[in-house]
């Protein structure tokens, strides 16, 4: 969706130049996932320093050492800490932006300390694995995940990962919740993309939608001829043209699938009104095509 804005009101598009951008886009997903890992390495080394003053001084007994103690220890931090699947990876995709921004390693760090629930998960006696996996979770639940600080930061840093980061955070959580001992050596290794053809499907809608954009755009010209093209949102027509390519290019695909994914898109995206719009056109589109035949559906339940 958003290559194809890009490049809407731009000059013919280079297919190629395209194709790259998107899978780029799409390995940028999992190095936003590699960095959050990143970002837990950096706490531990945080804790260990503190951990070390606190030696230094003599404080045996106070709380905030022994919540120190127990993140330094934890089982699951020390495994993606030490995990050399994750290091090569980090080193490979060049994951190593904390190093640049040490400032919001702090943030984060003095931040856990005022959470209810990480300071009771953190000061438990001699925790089992259990404990350190509530422990760790209740740290990107309650700490990490929705610090709006950090959430500006990465949208600065990569434009993409704003629309990125719910579905990263919610990868890592779950990783983090289902986490048993003892813990795989690649249980934090993941793929993006379920198999091959999800990574192709992108592609593929993304080519078939730019090679026959100007015939998507006629027919939603038809269907809006009361209407003042020029003030069609940029945008509704992206997703309206995407739609169209998903009723005629994939008949893999149900229907009501397709309506409720782009009238989603456009509600999350576009102007307050562009879900009605964009429902209306395509309800217009998918009579038509049922009525001439045109809709290229197979399988049971796709309409």
């Amino acid at each position: 969706m958003q290559l194809l804005f890009a490049n809407s009101e731009g000059e013919q598009a280079n297919l190629v130049a395209v194709k790259s951008l998107l899978k780029e886009s799409m390995l940028g997903v999992y190095d936003f996932y590699l960095l959050q890992l990143a970002l837990f390495v950096g706490i531990h080394k945080k804790a260990s320093r503190q951990l070390q003053f606190y030696e230094q001084k003599h404080i045996l007994q106070d709380q905030e050492r022994m919540m120190c103690e127990n993140l330094v220890n934890n089982r699951i931090l020390n495994h993606i800490v030490t995990n050399e699947f994750l290091e090569e990876e980090m080193r490979r995709r060049h994951i190593d932006l904390w190093k640049n921004y040490p400032e919001y390693i702090d943030l984060v760090f003095k931040a856990i300390w005022t959470d209810k629930e990480f300071s009771s998960q953190s000061c438990v006696k001699k925790p089992d694995f259990e404990a350190d996996r509530l422990q760790m979770t209740a740290l990107f639940k309650n700490v990490i995940a929705p610090n709006e600080k950090l959430h500006d930061f990465f949208s600065d840093h990569r434009l993409t990962w704003d629309v990125d980061l719910p579905v990263v955070n919610s990868l890592l959580l779950k990783r983090l919740a289902k986490v048993k001992d003892p813990i795989a050596p690649d249980y934090f290794m993941v793929d993006i993309f379920n198999d091959h053809e999800d990574e192709q499907f992108a592609i593929d809608l993304m080519t078939k939608t730019i090679l026959n954009g100007n015939a998507y755009q006629e027919e939603v010209s038809k269907k809006t001829e009361n209407w003042d093209q020029e003030r069609i949102a940029r945008l509704d027509m992206v997703l309206l043209q995407m739609a169209i390519c998903e009723f005629k290019e994939f008949p893999q695909l149900p229907v009501f699938v397709t309506i409720d994914e782009y009238i989603e898109l456009a509600k999350e995206f576009s102007t307050p009104k562009s879900s009605i719009f964009v429902n209306g056109i395509l309800d217009k589109i998918i009579k038509e095509y049922m009525a001439s035949n045109e809709l290229n559906k197979i399988g049971r339940g796709l309409l």
